[in-house]
């Protein structure tokens, strides 16, 4: 398939980090606590390793099928069928991830600012604000995603006054308590988090740059985002209750 190659590398750059950033971000460390204990940065580390490999391995598949994204190849690959009933269950999933946050972000708001408002009306105004930017267009979403990179950037701004701010660094001690059912436990925890890299398999054939830029930018922007998620976790871990 012939692709239209209108993407730049900051653009490609910013999809990554907001794919990656949701709602997850606010009840990951309460979930790493909660298995990991204090090691709960370490399964935050270990996911991001492994996601990194994850992105590897995309990254092979588009420099084998440059102008194909994830589901032409599976069709390609699997055959017509096949890669047909794949790219449903791809699709199941992203919905239910959809769903999933959607959810999340509608019991934060109902739990923690407006208790007596019915969830199911904060559901239809979450949808109604998304309806633009889901009908735009591929670039138009890039763009959109370029001109809200400050928001992100504030998180770990704003994260360092509580990073150092009466921290004490002796609760990260001691290291490595955690079994090892309690780390993979997190590091589960932590994948749910950071799972939107598999979008890159469906906007890699659009961006203007080469395979081995591609594969510098993603990695880059999949560290940028490990550090903010370590720079929202850890302040959990340093300040006594």
């Amino acid at each position: 398939m012939e692709t239209n190659k209108r993407l730049g590398k900051t653009q490609l750059f910013w999809f990554y980090v907001q794919a990656q950033i949701g709602i997850g971000i606010l009840s990951l460390p309460y979930s790493l606590y909660k298995e990991a204990q204090t090691d709960g940065w370490i399964s935050l580390l270990i996911s991001a390793i492994l996601v990194q490999i994850a992105i590897f391995v995309l990254w092979l598949l588009h420099k084998r099928f440059p102008n194909d994204h994830l589901f032409s190849i599976c069709e390609k690959t699997l055959g017509v069928f096949a890669g047909k009933v794949v790219t449903l269950i791809y699709i199941v999933y992203f919905v239910y991830t959809a769903a999933l946050v959607l959810k999340n972000f509608t019991q934060l708001i109902v739990i923690w600012i407006l208790i007596k408002t019915p969830e199911p009306v904060f559901m239809g105004l979450i949808i109604a604000t998304c309806l633009p930017l889901l009908l735009s267009t591929l670039d138009q979403k890039a763009r959109m995603f370029v001109l809200a990179a400050p928001l992100i950037l504030l998180i770990p701004i704003v994260m360092i006054g509580g990073f150092f701010h009466n921290a004490d660094f002796l609760n990260l001690l001691p290291i490595g308590v955690a079994k090892p059912s309690g780390l993979m436990k997190g590091t589960l925890a932590a994948s749910f988090a950071i799972n939107g890299y598999i979008v890159m398999s469906l906007i890699f054939p659009y961006v203007k740059a080469t395979a081995a830029e591609k594969i510098k930018v993603v990695s880059l922007a999949h560290w940028v985002v490990t550090f903010i998620y370590l720079f929202s976790c850890c302040p959990c871990l340093l300040h006594d209750i």
